[in-house]
Protein backbone atom coordinates (compact mmCIF):
# COMPACT_ATOMS: atom_id res chain seq x y z
CA UNK A 1 0.00 0.00 0.00
CA UNK A 2 2.97 2.26 1.21
CA UNK A 3 4.42 1.43 -2.50
CA UNK A 4 1.15 2.31 -3.94
CA UNK A 5 0.46 5.58 -2.80
CA UNK A 6 4.70 7.08 -3.27
CA UNK A 7 3.72 5.71 -6.89
CA UNK A 8 0.23 7.94 -6.98
CA UNK A 9 2.47 10.71 -4.73
CA UNK A 10 5.16 10.85 -7.45
CA UNK A 11 3.09 10.99 -10.68
CA UNK A 12 1.23 13.74 -9.21
CA UNK A 13 3.84 15.88 -8.53
CA UNK A 14 5.41 15.18 -11.97
CA UNK A 15 2.48 16.24 -13.78
CA UNK A 16 2.30 19.18 -11.89
CA UNK A 17 5.83 20.29 -12.31
CA UNK A 18 5.42 19.52 -15.91
CA UNK A 19 2.20 20.35 -17.27
CA UNK A 20 1.11 22.76 -14.26
CA UNK A 21 -2.00 23.28 -12.60
CA UNK A 22 -4.10 24.10 -15.52
CA UNK A 23 -3.72 21.90 -17.92
CA UNK A 24 -0.89 23.77 -19.99
CA UNK A 25 2.04 22.87 -21.04
CA UNK A 26 4.72 24.87 -18.47
CA UNK A 27 6.36 27.46 -20.57
CA UNK A 28 10.23 27.20 -19.81
CA UNK A 29 13.24 29.70 -19.83
CA UNK A 30 16.50 28.56 -20.69
CA UNK A 31 18.97 30.44 -18.12
CA UNK A 32 22.13 28.65 -20.21
CA UNK A 33 22.72 25.58 -22.97
CA UNK A 34 25.38 23.17 -23.51
CA UNK A 35 25.08 21.26 -26.68
CA UNK A 36 26.83 17.76 -27.12
CA UNK A 37 25.77 15.96 -30.84
CA UNK A 38 22.59 15.67 -30.83
CA UNK A 39 21.81 16.57 -27.24
CA UNK A 40 21.75 19.52 -25.08
CA UNK A 41 22.35 19.92 -20.82
CA UNK A 42 20.35 22.79 -20.09
CA UNK A 43 19.47 25.16 -17.05
CA UNK A 44 15.73 25.85 -17.03
CA UNK A 45 13.45 28.01 -15.08
CA UNK A 46 9.81 26.90 -15.07
CA UNK A 47 7.47 29.78 -15.25
CA UNK A 48 4.93 28.29 -13.49
CA UNK A 49 6.63 28.44 -9.67
CA UNK A 50 9.82 30.07 -11.04
CA UNK A 51 11.88 26.25 -9.82
CA UNK A 52 15.23 26.23 -11.66
CA UNK A 53 16.23 22.33 -12.75
CA UNK A 54 18.78 21.14 -14.76
CA UNK A 55 18.01 18.88 -17.79
CA UNK A 56 19.27 16.33 -20.32
CA UNK A 57 17.41 16.48 -23.64
CA UNK A 58 17.12 15.75 -27.55
CA UNK A 59 14.97 16.11 -30.36
CA UNK A 60 13.85 12.45 -32.01
CA UNK A 61 13.29 11.24 -35.78
CA UNK A 62 9.68 12.94 -35.47
CA UNK A 63 8.48 15.79 -33.45
CA UNK A 64 8.91 14.02 -30.21
CA UNK A 65 11.43 15.11 -27.92
CA UNK A 66 12.97 13.35 -24.63
CA UNK A 67 14.91 15.10 -21.08
CA UNK A 68 15.37 13.80 -18.25
CA UNK A 69 14.47 16.67 -15.48
CA UNK A 70 15.99 17.28 -12.28
CA UNK A 71 14.83 19.51 -10.00
CA UNK A 72 17.07 20.78 -7.41
CA UNK A 73 14.73 19.18 -4.60
CA UNK A 74 15.40 15.79 -5.59
CA UNK A 75 12.37 15.03 -7.63
CA UNK A 76 13.79 13.52 -11.38
CA UNK A 77 11.88 11.85 -13.95
CA UNK A 78 12.17 10.97 -17.94
CA UNK A 79 9.40 12.55 -20.31
CA UNK A 80 9.18 12.20 -23.99
CA UNK A 81 6.66 14.62 -25.40
CA UNK A 82 5.44 15.80 -29.02
CA UNK A 83 4.30 12.53 -29.44
CA UNK A 84 1.03 13.73 -30.74
CA UNK A 85 -0.48 11.77 -28.06
CA UNK A 86 -4.81 12.10 -28.56
CA UNK A 87 -5.23 11.22 -25.38
CA UNK A 88 -8.51 13.13 -23.50
CA UNK A 89 -8.28 13.22 -19.56
CA UNK A 90 -11.24 14.19 -17.03
CA UNK A 91 -9.30 16.18 -15.29
CA UNK A 92 -5.90 18.33 -16.60
CA UNK A 93 -3.87 16.83 -13.88
CA UNK A 94 -5.14 13.69 -14.20
CA UNK A 95 -2.51 10.89 -15.22
CA UNK A 96 -2.85 7.00 -16.08
CA UNK A 97 -0.30 4.60 -15.67
CA UNK A 98 1.45 3.69 -19.04
CA UNK A 99 3.91 0.63 -20.02
CA UNK A 100 6.16 1.63 -22.14
CA UNK A 101 9.75 0.01 -23.80
CA UNK A 102 12.99 1.52 -24.32
CA UNK A 103 15.27 -0.32 -26.80
CA UNK A 104 19.23 0.30 -27.15
CA UNK A 105 20.46 -0.38 -30.27
CA UNK A 106 18.02 -2.97 -30.90
CA UNK A 107 19.06 -5.25 -28.17
CA UNK A 108 19.52 -4.12 -24.61
CA UNK A 109 15.78 -3.81 -23.28
CA UNK A 110 14.13 -1.86 -20.34
CA UNK A 111 10.79 -1.91 -19.88
CA UNK A 112 9.36 0.72 -17.52
CA UNK A 113 5.66 1.27 -16.31
CA UNK A 114 4.93 5.38 -15.66
CA UNK A 115 2.57 7.77 -16.70
CA UNK A 116 0.36 9.66 -19.42
CA UNK A 117 -0.97 13.09 -19.65
CA UNK A 118 -2.07 14.94 -22.38
CA UNK A 119 1.09 16.06 -23.58
CA UNK A 120 3.44 13.18 -22.56
CA UNK A 121 4.89 9.74 -21.09
CA UNK A 122 6.91 10.00 -17.76
CA UNK A 123 8.44 7.72 -15.56
CA UNK A 124 9.89 8.72 -12.33
CA UNK A 125 13.49 8.21 -11.26
CA UNK A 126 13.06 7.11 -7.51
CA UNK A 127 15.58 4.50 -6.88
CA UNK A 128 19.32 4.78 -7.46
CA UNK A 129 20.65 2.01 -8.97
CA UNK A 130 18.17 1.75 -11.45
CA UNK A 131 18.58 5.57 -12.58
CA UNK A 132 22.37 5.09 -12.72
CA UNK A 133 21.44 1.76 -14.65
CA UNK A 134 19.44 4.06 -17.15
CA UNK A 135 21.88 6.98 -17.54
CA UNK A 136 24.85 4.48 -18.43
CA UNK A 137 23.01 3.01 -21.20
CA UNK A 138 21.83 5.85 -22.46
CA UNK A 139 25.73 7.40 -22.10
CA UNK A 140 27.08 4.33 -24.15
CA UNK A 141 24.87 3.38 -26.74
CA UNK A 142 23.67 4.92 -29.83
CA UNK A 143 20.43 4.78 -30.01
CA UNK A 144 16.89 4.42 -28.50
CA UNK A 145 13.59 3.44 -29.52
CA UNK A 146 10.18 4.14 -27.14
CA UNK A 147 7.99 1.87 -27.57
CA UNK A 148 4.19 1.85 -26.38
CA UNK A 149 3.21 -1.23 -24.75
CA UNK A 150 1.92 -2.76 -27.89
CA UNK A 151 5.58 -2.82 -29.25
CA UNK A 152 4.16 -0.05 -31.76
CA UNK A 153 6.84 2.94 -31.83
CA UNK A 154 6.52 5.91 -30.31
CA UNK A 155 10.09 7.82 -31.21
CA UNK A 156 13.73 7.16 -32.06
CA UNK A 157 16.62 9.39 -30.96
CA UNK A 158 19.75 9.56 -31.23
CA UNK A 159 22.12 9.08 -28.30
CA UNK A 160 25.47 10.95 -29.90
CA UNK A 161 26.43 13.29 -27.15
CA UNK A 162 23.78 12.04 -24.26
CA UNK A 163 26.66 10.55 -22.22
CA UNK A 164 28.15 14.05 -22.18
CA UNK A 165 24.99 16.23 -21.35
CA UNK A 166 24.17 13.59 -19.08
CA UNK A 167 27.55 14.29 -16.95
CA UNK A 168 26.84 17.97 -17.70
CA UNK A 169 23.48 18.02 -16.23
CA UNK A 170 24.96 16.16 -13.27
CA UNK A 171 27.24 18.57 -12.59
CA UNK A 172 24.75 21.09 -12.76
CA UNK A 173 22.72 19.63 -10.03
CA UNK A 174 25.95 19.31 -7.85
CA UNK A 175 26.30 22.79 -8.62
CA UNK A 176 22.77 24.56 -8.11
CA UNK A 177 23.18 25.97 -11.45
Amino acid sequence: MQLLLRFVFGVLISIYLTVGAIGQPVKLHEMWVKTYGKWRAVLYQNHENSKLFCAAETKGDIKAQFRIVNYFSGDSFIEVFGLGLKVKLNNPTQSISKKFTFKFDGDKTIRLVGGIDEFSIYYDLKDESETKYIYERLSEKKTLIVFDDNEKIEAKFSLSGSGKAIKRMLQCIKEKG
